[in-house]
């Protein structure tokens, strides 16, 4: 399992701008909506935002924010290429904050069932020719909405990277999760994570500034919706008919060995190091056999930091393999931190995969 530094960041898009700015004193009677309409045509567009006539503005109200989030989604041309920008608008403490994604391909602000939460969320949707991609927002409000000052960036990095959550779903529906640190972590399919809702915000385009934008960016504020106002009988329905099902095909699976969250099927597979293979076969009478050696297998804690300093944060449930019942070695694997099509790794150089 590789490890980088902490003030090494990734998410999903690249972040183009951020910024803030006091609340206004009104002028419309609505202080929150004077504040996010000036600071959206004054303060936003100084910063280098992206905002033209197509642009499309929305309202969404998330879990532990008393005031709305507003959020555009735009594009331009960009040295002959079309690219796509969504930005995140909130009021904390009094000041306005903007943090804006820019990506390749279309994005939207989908309402999504978060199987692992088991709460309807909203989630950031780009659409891809291959993989698609769910970054979940409440992070992304949490923690890359506002500047940190450098003594608290550790900190806010360690927290964001333990709960960043961004799926990307291959074309058969199998799912892994791209962490900060540049990893690929495989965690099954999709409706193990996230299910469709069909349920989109809603929008209205910005057109051209004036009164009649003005008219409708208040309209379009006072009438935002909650979000279990957008969650109908039918919704709530076909999310409980895929649950269903879920658990349906989970008892037909073959049965394996509990390793933490993760079951790891009983089969022959193939661990190697680099092109350099060997069998590991994992047996219902708790037994491995790798590289022609039997040994016994026990589930226990490992450390697989590299270095110290680290505390529990490279701490994974994995098999351990010994020549006696409940006895250590230095076969240690886990599925924490697999990637790039492992279903195992020793944390080095051993990958665990299908054969």
């Amino acid at each position: 399992m590789k490890k980088t530094f902490i003030g090494l960041l990734l998410i999903m898009f690249l972040v183009t701008g951020c910024g803030k700015k006091k609340i206004v004193k009104p002028e419309s009677g609505n202080s929150i909506g004077d504040t996010f309409y000036n600071y959206l045509l004054n303060d936003f567009v100084k910063q280098g935002g992206v905002l033209n006539a197509a642009s499309k503005i929305g309202f969404i109200n998330v879990d532990n924010y008393k005031e709305p989030i507003m959020y555009t989604i735009t594009s331009k041309m960009v040295e002959g290429a079309k690219k796509y920008y969504l930005t995140l608008f909130m009021i904390e403490d009094g000041e306005v904050y903007s943090h804006t994604f820019e990506s390749n391909y279309e994005q939207s602000i989908e309402i999504m069932y978060h199987v692992p939460e088991g709460k309807y969320k909203y989630f950031i949707k780009e659409d891809a020719p291959t993989i698609d991609k769910y970054l979940l927002i409440d992070p992304e409000l949490k923690y890359n909405m506002k500047p940190v000052p450098g003594d608290d960036a550790a900190k806010n990095a360690n927290a964001y990277r333990a709960e960043k959550k961004e799926y990307r779903v291959r074309e058969d529906n199998s799912v892994y999760e791209f962490t900060i640190d540049f990893e690929e972590i495989e965690l099954g399919m999709k409706n193990d994570l996230i299910i469709e809702t069909n349920v989109k915000e809603e929008t209205f385009e910005m057109g051209k500034k004036g009164n009649l934008f003005k008219d409708l960016f208040f309209k379009n504020l006072k009438k935002y919706k909650k979000i279990d106002e957008y969650i109908t009988s039918d919704v709530k329905q076909n999310v409980e008919e895929s649950l269903k099902k879920k658990e349906e095909t989970k008892k037909d699976t073959v049965n394996g060995l509990k390793v933490g969250d993760y079951t790891i099927k009983y089969g022959l597979y193939s661990a190697c190091v680099e092109d350099y293979c060997v069998d590991f076969e994992l047996k219902e009478d708790g037994t491995v056999i790798y590289d022609g050696k039997t040994y016994y297998v026990s589930v226990k804690d490992v450390d697989f930091a590299q270095s110290e300093g680290y505390g529990n944060q490279y701490v994974h449930p994995a098999i351990i393999l010994g020549d006696n019942p409940g006895e250590d070695s230095a076969y240690h694997f886990t599925p924490y931190g697999a990637v790039n099509g492992c279903i195992l790794t020793d944390g080095d150089l051993t990958c665990i995969k299908a054969k």
